[in-house]
């Protein structure tokens, strides 16, 4: 791709949400939050009907929709907030690559951000 906008390539079938990792490699997307989505692994240098995609394991329900929104800076995270709502996110999530588990940090906030070098997550409290 070039900064004159040829060369796009499509990297999802459906409207998403992207995570990008700190090295541009991997690009997580929630495609469609519904319940039952899953945040999938993809790699932007393959055509869409050529990704091998890996997906996440799915949240507990408490945590459903679970929409993943920002990769930790050592790529061991990924910080993401429980659905959408006209009134604010219902709570900050971070799920680890490492164990497969997620953990909810707030019952509260949308939109999180790793702080680079912090490994604090930075939120919109809605």
């Amino acid at each position: 791709m070039s900064f004159d906008g040829s060369g796009l390539q499509q990297i999802s079938d459906t409207g998403s949400i992207p995570a990008w990792s700190p090295d541009g490699k991997r690009l997580v997307i929630t495609l469609a939050a519904t319940r039952e989505s899953r945040p999938i692994i993809v790699d932007p240098s393959q055509p869409w009907n050529e990704q091998k995609n890996e997906t996440l394991p799915l949240p507990p329900e408490a945590l459903r929709p679970f929409i993943a929104q920002d990769c930790s800076p050592d790529r061991a995270s990924l910080a993401g907030q429980i659905g959408f709502s006209d009134r604010g996110g219902s709570g900050i999530v971070v799920y680890t690559f490492a164990s497969g588990t997620y953990e909810r940090l707030t019952d509260f906030g949308e939109w999180p951000a790793w702080l680079h070098r912090s490994g604090r997550v930075l939120f919109q409290q809605g």
